[in-house]
């Protein structure tokens, strides 16, 4: 499954995530610079990173045509196991992605097809509880983390008076985090 943060298109954004691996043994990641939520026909990038093989990689997708763009690569940084927790960060910034796993750097690779889009969240094969999600535009922003619920001034809320999506002023980033009241089930 996948959603993306449908409310603002990002260029020079820093998209992240931290998530809890609950079953499954295939891949989780994050979509950027795409034209919506991933289906047959999606346009933009995943960084994705797989339980099953320790790894992580880029692709990028042309109207549901997938391109690997970085390859997978095994990764001792991947926290494995049910209930093991990963955080992934992703720096796009003009055609170079900087790729985060726990706070450490993975490496780059550059490509120019897609030069803004959303961001949001992705699965595949997996049961995974995502927390912490947000994007913030431009190449050098701070973590989510340092964005505080006292910046805020306007969010969107739910049905139930739950807070869906934030706006931070003082950083110029949308926090889309729902904690635990997202599960995301596999495709």
């Amino acid at each position: 499954g996948s959603g993306v943060y449908n409310s603002m298109m990002f260029d020079n954004a820093t998209t992240s995530v931290v998530f809890e691996f609950q079953a499954g043994d295939y891949s989780r990641g994050l979509l950027f610079r795409g034209d919506g939520p991933k289906d047959s026909n999606f346009s933009g990038y995943g960084f994705w990173i797989a339980h099953s093989i320790g790894g992580f990689s880029i692709w990028k997708y042309v109207n549901g045509v997938e391109t690997n763009v970085y390859p997978w690569t095994n990764s001792a940084l991947i926290n494995e196991g049910v209930g093991a927790v990963n955080s992934l960060t992703l720096v796009a910034d003009g055609n170079t992605f900087d790729m985060y796993l726990n706070g450490s750097y993975l490496g780059s690779v550059s490509d120019s097809d897609f030069a803004t889009g959303y961001s949001g969240l992705v699965t595949y094969g997996s049961e995974v509880w995502f927390e912490e999600v947000g994007c913030t535009p431009g190449a050098n922003p701070p973590s989510v983390d340092a964005m505080v619920e006292g910046d805020l001034i306007a969010g969107n809320y739910d049905s139930m008076g739950r807070p869906t999506d934030r706006i931070i002023p003082s950083t110029g980033a949308v926090l889309f985090d729902r904690s635990e009241e997202i599960r995301a089930q596999s495709e």
